[in-house]
């Protein structure tokens, strides 16, 4: 009985070394896997966002991205959310300094076509910290019909930086990540704090209480919940130890428990790194613009969502949808008839808008007599009609498709004008779900 109960206290000693090297080899493996893999930032900041708008510009000449402000050395990878996954998507990125307009880094991309997001990678920037960037995607090779299209906020998360179409700074962002391979280990105690205040404003929420107030008391329920889960792993452990038939509880136990340590330790870290780390607040970055050969000046569906097309009609009657006619997929800026859309442009050299009409293939089979097209140009002394066109596809099959069109406004070049977009009902406006298809302006900027 004697050398049994030593037996028993010899192994309840050893448990203890064992765990403290384990814990120390975990924190080592974690510390070091930290400086070896590309680690997210700013993920905090999309979940504000509520809903997404595609980008369909990018094609031909076109180029697309976003700026914004390192938050620590080591940049070395940017995700894009694409919004289709029915393509192929290739082409060109880089990787710009900013506001010298320097690359840094030219890569091509080319993302699986069942993938959302799309990662493109790069030698880390090591001093990247504080310095501003700009990420650019071009598809030169690529029609507008296969368009890389990808996903932007309809609100500005990302207050350091902006959209960025042809060089011009659009007030939306992009839905992207930035990575980071963090070499210092200031950045990695700081990330590990970031990531800690991460998780306290998602347990936060919308929070105005006064006093100790939920906040704090969910603070405490976080570290009271670790602290309980960290006793009863313990005592798995200690007393599984004197039964040798349940070896595998004993190392369920102990690894546990090592996990409980490291979450323990994470937000112990975190709390104290909420008091030592001053808080981030990124300038805003402008990017100085880019001038070359024919390219998209202004998308109506950019400009909707960022309030510079206005409407005259019912909200609920406008915004933008998809249609997919045959296999042919697209962004629409989709106007319910009657719907009156109005965007005041300044008309670019060679100026032409380009744009689809149809309505959706769900109203085709509908009781519904079709919707009438009518684009108007307006100056401060004239009025023209440039574009008209009837589309009926419940009683007409051929208008059971795209109509791709477009109209020239170079004569209009270097004035100011007031676009309208109007659909209109014939006898009635049942199924009239009318669709613009990603009408863009293009031109010399």
């Amino acid at each position: 009985m004697g050398g049994t109960h030593a037996g028993v206290k010899r192994q309840r000693l050893l448990m203890l070394p064992l765990l403290v090297a384990s814990l120390g080899i975990a924190l080592a493996a974690g510390w070091l896997l930290l400086g070896l893999v590309d680690v997210p930032a700013w993920t905090h900041q999309f979940s504000k966002g509520t809903e997404t708008v595609p980008v369909a510009d990018v094609y031909g000449a076109n180029e697309v991205g976003q700026s914004f402000h390192a938050r620590w050395d080591g940049l070395s990878r940017v995700d894009f959310l694409l919004e289709t996954t029915d393509r192929p998507h290739r082409g060109i990125y880089r990787l710009r300094a900013l506001p010298d307009d320097v690359d840094v880094f030219v890569g091509e991309f080319s993302c699986p076509t069942a993938e959302r997001w799309c990662s493109l990678t790069f030698p880390p920037v090591r001093d990247s910290n504080g310095r501003a960037f700009a990420i650019l995607l071009e598809s030169p090779s690529v029609e507008a019909s296969a368009a890389v299209i990808v996903s932007a906020w309809t609100e500005n998360v990302h207050p350091s930086g902006n959209l960025l179409l042809n060089g011009e700074n659009i007030p939306l962002d992009l839905v992207f990540r930035p990575y980071y391979r963090l070499h210092s280990w200031s950045d990695r105690i700081q990330w590990l704090g970031s990531r800690w205040q991460e998780l306290i404003r998602v347990l936060d929420g919308p929070v105005t209480s006064p006093g100790i107030g939920r906040r704090s008391l969910r603070k405490l329920s976080l570290v009271a919940l670790n602290m309980a889960l960290f006793s009863l792993f313990g005592a798995i452990v200690i007393t599984s130890a004197s039964q040798p038939r349940v070896a595998l509880a004993r190392w369920l136990g102990l690894a546990v428990l090592v996990g409980e340590l490291l979450v323990f330790a994470l937000g112990v870290l975190g709390v104290c790194a909420e008091r030592w780390i001053p808080p981030y607040t990124p300038r805003e970055v402008l990017y100085p613009g880019k001038a070359g050969s024919e390219m998209i000046v202004n998308d109506l569906l950019l400009d909707l969502t960022t309030g510079d097309v206005t409407y005259e009609t019912d909200p609920n009657l406008v915004g933008v949808r998809w249609f997919d006619t045959g296999g042919c997929r697209q962004p629409v800026l989709w106007a319910h008839a009657f719907s009156c859309l109005h965007s005041t442009v300044r008309v670019p050299v060679k100026g032409v808008l380009k744009f689809g009409v149809a309505l959706s293939p769900e109203t085709w089979d509908k009781e519904g007599d079709g919707v009438e097209f009518v684009i108007t140009v307006s100056t401060a002394e004239t009025m023209e009609q440039v574009y008209w066109r009837a589309v009926d596809p419940a009683h007409n099959p051929e208008d059971r498709r795209w109509f791709e069109e477009q109209v020239d406004l170079s004569h209009y070049a270097g004035q100011e004008v007031l676009l309208t977009l109007n659909t209109y009902p014939r006898s009635n406006n049942s199924w009239d779900w009318a669709g613009w298809g990603h009408p863009i302006i293009t031109g010399l900027p």
